[in-house]
């Protein structure tokens, strides 16, 4: 009897504890996007802001905007990077690459598409998709799983290989450009460059400064 009554007690205190826990957690919401930059999303998680941006750990390389919105990788040395594709990156909307088919099609259409950070629709006739010239594969580039393909037109702005990658917080392509290196070859340098890249969270007031310029 006595046993019992013990062993009830516990189980009363251990719900007791657990409903207690339950209320304590607040309900986590999603992070929203609150500003873009061509290279970082500002997002207000809920009490907290944290801002994600691409980077590419490279010490012959530094970033550079150019008027599109796009981030230009460039070498200011260029004896340095002799032999090494010319790479832009930008943002994409991340809801639309993980709500398509992540196909060779996506892929181009994400081409086409103005950076988000211009806020501007795709405008003028879509244009038809370039040979694929090497199978499209997984990848993952910090950590984020995406796809590349390479392409193959009469236009260098529309030929290489790109790679788009994006999760639930952040979405980009890479676009790498050489025109003298076939596609196979291309891939093999690409994939040895992809550990370069890596996305900086920041949430500290120091970090946050740059959405203040």
């Amino acid at each position: 009897m006595f046993a019992n009554i013990v062993i009830a007690g516990f189980a009363l205190i251990a719900s007791l504890t657990s409903a207690v826990a339950q209320q304590a957690v607040p309900e986590r919401k999603p992070c929203v996007v609150i500003r873009v930059q061509p290279d970082a999303v500002l997002e207000r998680c809920n009490d907290t802001l944290r801002s994600l941006s691409i980077v590419m750990r490279d010490i012959r390389r530094q970033g550079s905007v150019d008027s599109t919105g796009r981030v230009n990788f460039t070498c200011p040395v260029e004896a340095m990077c002799e032999g090494d594709p010319l790479i832009s990156a930008w943002l994409v909307d991340p809801r639309t690459w993980t709500r398509s088919a992540r196909d060779e099609d996506a892929i181009f259409a994400l081409v086409q598409t103005p950076p988000v950070v211009t806020a501007r629709p795709r405008t003028g006739p879509e244009q038809p998709r370039p040979n694929s010239t090497c199978p499209i594969f997984d990848v993952q580039v910090a950590a984020i799983p995406g796809r590349g393909v390479c392409y193959e037109s009469g236009d260098p702005k529309s030929s290489g290989l790109v790679i788009v990658a994006a999760d639930a917080d952040i979405g980009f392509l890479l676009f790498f450009r050489h025109g003298n290196m076939n596609s196979q070859a291309l891939r093999e340098k690409v994939l040895t460059m992809v550990p370069h890249f890596q996305i900086d969270v920041a949430t500290g007031d120091g970090e946050l400064f740059r959405w203040m310029r």
